[in-house]
Formats: C-alpha cells, sequence, structure tokens
C-alpha cells in the first residue's frame, strides 16, 4: 500500500471489483469507486479499467487529530466518531437513495456533510468517464482543540512501483517505491501541482492534481508500505 497524506483538492483519474456487503459502488465509464458504509461511507477502492489502483488495506477522506494519535474520521475512532449528518445522491441529475448497490451513469454525485468532533466536513465526489474530482471544505462549529488535519488520505496499491511530483515552479521529482517503511516528500515538498504514481505491469497511473493552486495549500508525504 502507498499512502499519500496531504493537503490538497485534486482530481484523480482511477475500475472492476468484487463488492461486499455494506458496499455502495459507483461506475462512470472506465472508473469504479466502492464506498464503505461501515465506515461512514467513505471511499474504500478504486478501479481504472479493470485494474485495482487503491485497495483496502487502510483509510481514505478526511482525518482529524485534536491530540496526538486520537485520530477520527475515514474508519479511525481515536479520538471520537464521524457522524454523518446528512447524504446525498445523484446519477444522471436524479437523485436517488444512498444505500448498499451499485449504481451506473455517465455522472455520479455522491456528497456527504459529517462531523469530526467540532469539524463539519462537506465532502463531494463527482464520477464521470473523463475523470474523479474530489472537492471539500470545512466549518468548525465551536472551539476545537487541533493538532493535526488529512485533508486527504489515499491507500493506493503496493503494485504501483514508480512515483513523479509536478512543482509550482515547472520543476519534477520522482522516485522508485521499494515497499520498505520509507517516506518520500516528507518535509522537503512544501507545495505541489501534481502527484503521479504509476504500475509498471499493468501500464496504469493515477494522476492527482489541484483543479486551483493557492500558495502554502499544505504538505505532502508518499509513505512506502
Amino acid at each position: 500500500m502507498k499512502k499519500i497524506i496531504s493537503l490538497f483538492i485534486a482530481v484523480f483519474a482511477f475500475s472492476t471489483l468484487f463488492a461486499r456487503p455494506g458496499d455502495m459502488v459507483l461506475e462512470a465509464g472506465p472508473y469504479k469507486v466502492v464506498f464503505e458504509e461501515k465506515n461512514s461511507y467513505c471511499s474504500a477502492q478504486y478501479f481504472y479499467d479493470g485494474v485495482e489502483m487503491g485497495n483496502r488495506n487502510g483509510y481514505y477522506g478526511t482525518i482529524f487529530a485534536s491530540s496526538l494519535n486520537k485520530f477520527v474520521g475515514s474508519g479511525h475512532n481515536e479520538g471520537g466518531n464521524e457522524k454523518i449528518l446528512s447524504t446525498k445522491l445523484l446519477v444522471d441529475g436524479v437523485e436517488t437513495k444512498v444505500e448498499p448497490k451499485e449504481f451506473k451513469g455517465n455522472k455520479l454525485e455522491f456528497s456527504k456533510v459529517s462531523m469530526l468532533n467540532n469539524l463539519k466536513v462537506f465532502a463531494k465526489i463527482t464520477i464521470t468517464p473523463e475523470d474523479i474530482i474530489i472537492d471539500k471544505s470545512f466549518e468548525a462549529v465551536d472551539e476545537q482543540k487541533f493538532f493535526s488535519i488529512y485533508i486527504f488520505q489515499f491507500c493506493w496499491s503496493e503494485k504501483t512501483d514508480k512515483w513523479m511530483i509536478f512543482r509550482p515552479n515547472g520543476t519534477y521529482g520522482d522516485g522508485v517505491f521499494k515497499s520498505n517503511e520509507g517516506w518520500f516528500l516528507r518535509s522537503k515538498e512544501a507545495e505541489l501541482r501534481s502527484c503521479t504514481l504509476y504500475n509498471s505491469n499493468a501500464q496504469k497511473g493515477i494522476i492527482g492534481f489541484f483543479s486551483k493552486y493557492f500558495h502554502q495549500q499544505g504538505n505532502y508525504y508518499l509513505w512506502d508500505r
């Protein structure tokens, strides 16, 4: 599993799977995304053109910590439980009940509003045959101790073996994964414009990039597991 821990708003291009009880599956063109009901409908797997790009070896989504290791969100409950306030699913513009089943269309929009302690999280994922767009925004509804927040965390497949980044200044960086618990980018890359992971055997990759860029938007880590 390759974990990307980052602070960004991104577009991800990632499809076939074996659904489990409690899974909601959204499919558009070559893309499939699996959401787990038991983990507050957080995403759990990503597929592109029949290749599993993101597996179930970890947690996806937003993770908040009020103090060291007191995580809440995306399956974590060390610091409390994520509380869903509302969910909404549009399939080609038609509102559909959110439930564990498979949905197909040309445009699927899944929105969720939830609480992580006193932090209200507004999350929306849009899946089309062209791409996957993830948007998030936040509201503090009361005073809240703060230690850290992973706005996005993805657990990409351990079969991805190469990575590349693109910086705002036009330069690039790259490397090779060794599955040795090492870190890339940690505390060294203050800002990125895009990040790419590649599966050489399947000849498929993931490109995540900012739809909008602003200065000092966060830090980024690649955890090589």
